[in-house]
Order: C-alpha cells, then sequence, then structure tokens
C-alpha cells in the first residue's frame, strides 16, 4: 500500500453496532472485577494493619 493512501473496506453499522455491545459488555466485567480485586486488598490492608495473621490468611484466600 502506498503511503498517504488509506485503506477501504466495507463496514456494516449492524457489525459496528455488535462490536460496541461487546466492549461495553467487557468494559462492565472489568469494572466489576477490579471492584472486588480493590475490596479484597481493603480487606488485606486492614487484615495486616490489625496484626490478624489468621485474618490476614482468610482475606488472601479470598483475593
Amino acid at each position: 500500500m502506498e503511503k498517504g493512501k488509506a485503506k477501504r473496506r466495507l463496514v456494516f453499522v449492524e457489525d459496528l453496532s455488535e462490536q460496541v455491545k461487546n466492549l461495553e459488555l467487557d468494559k462492565e466485567k472489568l469494572t466489576s472485577e477490579a471492584g472486588e480485586l480493590r475490596s479484597a486488598l481493603r480487606e488485606l490492608v486492614e487484615a495486616c494493619e490489625a496484626g490478624g495473621t489468621s485474618r490476614y490468611m482468610e482475606s488472601l484466600g479470598r483475593a
């Protein structure tokens, strides 16, 4: 392909719409997982600060 020339291809709105839906679902899943990880990390930090070994191990097991 020559420099400066755009590659053309046929794109359907339905295909793009489906891709957007899939990306939105992926984003929701990742956001949820990030929230769960943040919560588990918070519990780990609290357990470490409290010095409770069993609580730390329990939190670590859930993470």
